[in-house]
């Protein structure tokens, strides 16, 4: 029972180590939030490969890129890292993009697919309603979409989706129908057909399945409460009649309902694997006991959860603040204050405080606030480097590279710089298309449409297809990847021609910067893969980039205090939290409220709750501006179920006042030091 010579019960406690050490059959792990459950499946993990299980026998799914590496760092400080080879641990995505490069023939498609992002599924779903005539008055694009990944994710035919709109329940299963051929027609998925595809593919050829079966005999999910329907379908396929499966989950932090995730997956687990075992971790090794407490007494308000409570050898700690404001405004320039104040009694950096909503669009009042007090923050979830504008032409054009029939590439860098190929060029491209069906790749060099567009349209379509063409033969392998990406880009004339797309030269090389640091990432890429690199590999790995990648790009180093939603905060911890607008109908958030998933709120904010190391504060408003006019506001009943004697409650007023003499003692400290 040893890992690296020394003993488990010198590394875990008892429940996880009865988590590790049970390898055969259905095993339900509920772990509670900072109680080590990444620790538990990495020991779980190099356990097994110890005790002689070949590590390509073992199949590790998370939800995260974030969380899927730092599982096999701690991995390799476990066992040493040739001996782990083999061993997949990544997302559910990447793990059936890679079942589908390798058998997605079967299904009609060519295994050198793209995979279409949000801005992609926009494009294509507006082009389809154009086609069949649909206005968007009618269909709102990003409804139409959500309702198309719903009924993916539920494995529903059109028409079996709930759609309320009289309107749109006529129209959706014609376009959900075009926008999938199109989708098809271009050789691209979309994040919920690598699911679905997937499961097609084991239904229909349970040959692929059974190899599938054969090879991953021992399965481990992260996040298992954040499974939908076809997750736990390809979770159930997988396991097979071995049933060697181990899901490690909290139902209590099950906040992704409204993009499908079913609680019932976790809650029901045991009647679906039969004689499962279930294991409880509830030792807490993040947050003091007060913390802990509070959070035990809201979450125990909910019905429909598996019975835990989470306790901790840690300091009682502070109470809970309850901070009440007059205002909306006075709720922002307390938290500032506050900051400041426990900078100076705790000597706590920034980076250390955390200021979450439930909503993005409550950070505007406290930017100003932080910018007038001279407070560094970021707000995480805006704009990674993934989305800027210059990076995703430069990907449009390596796109194309590898799937020829990717027309929403194609048109993208058309005019990514300018090169004569205006509106009228474009629609003509699309008649074409949609006379022909044919790639508009091919169809750009076609005698049909040389002739209808300019002569120097016609030179600078024969000039594009001729350089993608050549460099198709170049980039077919990670051979020099990061050189032939970076003079790709130089010959295509997209570097370069960023200085005539950005007339200011400050920006055009502020943007040209950007690009080269994508070929960076495709030279670190090709290093760290050696000689398994391909352009495809790689760009598989930058549209499979998530939310914590993200996270990632802006957190960094830097000392600023973090802005974030709560769902946004899932998974990290700072030592102060502050949890804003805690009032009815913003948190819990009217619309939920009226979708009846009061429970999934109050799990979501028992998520806020257990990010706070140390300090935990919950302020609220008297009034506030919504919807353009001054509201009056009302305390939320979340605040009403934690225990009073765990609470501190206070004014912000008063606490200007506190704030403002601590300012006085500070200033008058530094007067006599210097």
């Amino acid at each position: 029972m040893s890992i690296v010579g020394g003993k488990l019960v010198n590394h875990l406690n008892r429940d996880q180590v009865a988590a590790v050490v049970h390898t055969e059959g259905p095993l339900m792990v509920l772990a509670g939030a900072g109680t080590g459950k990444t620790r538990v499946i990495t020991y779980r993990a190099a356990y097994m490969i110890e005790q002689g299980i070949p590590p390509e026998q073992i199949l590790g799914l998370t939800f995260t890129n974030k969380a899927a590496r730092e599982m096999k760092q701690r991995i390799y400080t476990l066992v040493p890292r040739g001996k782990a080879e083999g061993l997949f641990l990544g997302t559910f995505h990447a793990f059936c993009a890679s079942v589908l490069r390798r058998d997605i023939v079967l299904l009609g498609y060519g295994r050198n697919f793209s995979i279409a992002d949000e801005v992609d599924q926009t494009g294509l779903l507006k082009q389809a309603m154009a086609e069949c005539n649909i206005s968007k008055d009618v269909v709102s694009p990003s409804l139409c979409l959500s309702l198309i990944g719903i009924a993916k994710g539920e494995k529903k035919h059109p028409s079996e989706v709930n759609i309320y709109d009289p309107a749109l329940k006529v129209v959706f299963p014609e376009l959900y129908k075009r926008y999938q051929q199109m989708l098809k027609n271009q050789n691209m998925l979309d994040f919920d057909d690598l699911l679905l595809l997937t499961v097609h593919l084991f239904e229909e050829h349970p040959g692929k399945l059974e190899a599938c079966q054969e090879r991953y005999r021992y399965i481990m999910v992260d996040e298992y409460q954040d499974t939908n329907y076809l997750q736990f379908l390809l979770l159930s396929y997988l396991a097979g009649s071995r049933r060697n499966i181990c899901v490690v989950g909290d139902d209590d932090q099950s906040i992704y309902g409204w993009r499908g995730a079913k609680i019932d997956n976790i809650l029901n687990f045991p009647d679906h694997f039969k004689g499962a075992k279930s294991l409880k971790l509830e030792q807490n090794y993040r947050s003091t006991t007060n913390i802990l407490d509070a959070s035990n007494s809201l979450i125990s308000c909910n019905k429909g959860r598996h019975g835990k409570s989470l306790w901790s050898e840690c300091d009682e700690g502070d109470k809970i603040r309850v901070v009440k404001s007059e205002s909306d405004f006075e709720e922002a320039s307390y938290v500032g204050d506050a900051i400041y104040d426990i900078q100076y009694t705790t000597s706590a950096c920034f980076r250390d405080f955390a200021v979450l909503y439930r909503s993005n669009y409550q950070s505007r009042m406290f930017e100003e606030s932080f910018r007038n007090a001279r407070i560094p923050y970021v707000i995480v979830g805006g704009k990674s480097f993934y989305d800027r504008k210059e990076v995703r032409d430069a990907v449009a054009y390596l796109r194309l590279i590898v799937n020829e029939k990717d027309d929403q590439s194609l048109l993208r860098i058309l005019s990514a710089p300018p090169r004569g190929l205006g509106d009228k060029a474009i629609d003509t491209l699309r008649r074409l298309q949609s006379i022909t069906f044919a790639p508009m790749l091919d169809l750009m060099s076609s005698g049909d449409y040389l002739e209808q567009v300019s002569s120097k349209g016609a030179e600078s379509s024969r000039k594009l297809i001729g350089c993608i063409r050549r460099w198709r033969e170049v980039l077919t392998t990670g051979v020099d990847l990061g050189v032939n990406v970076m003079n790709y880009l130089r010959e295509v004339e997209y570097l370069d021609g960023l200085q005539r797309m950005y007339k200011d030269r400050e920006e055009s090389e502020k943007r040209r910067e950007n690009v080269l640091e994508l070929v960076n990432a495709a030279h670190y890429y090709a290093r760290r893969e050696g000689a398994s690199a391909t352009l495809a590999g790689f760009l598989e790995n930058y549209s499979l980039a998530d939310d914590s990648d993200k996270v990632d790009d802006v957190a960094g180093s830097e000392d600023s205090v973090m802005l974030m939603t709560v769902h946004a905060a899932k998974g990290l911890e700072f030592k102060n939290v502050f949890i804003v607008g805690v009032e009815e109908k913003i948190f819990p958030n009217e619309r939920a409220l009226d979708a009846g998933s009061a429970e999934e709120e109050r799990r979501l904010f028992y998520v806020g709750m257990t990010r706070a190391q140390k300090l935990l504060t919950l302020t609220w408003a008297k009034k506030r501006m919504r919807h353009g006019q001054l509201s009056q506001q009302t305390m939320s009943r979340f605040l009403r179920e934690i225990p009073k004697d765990l609470v501190e409650g206070t004014e912000s007023s008063k606490a200007f006042k506190k704030a403002s003499y601590e300012a006085m003692e500070r200033a008058f400290q530094n007067f006599n030091t210097n």
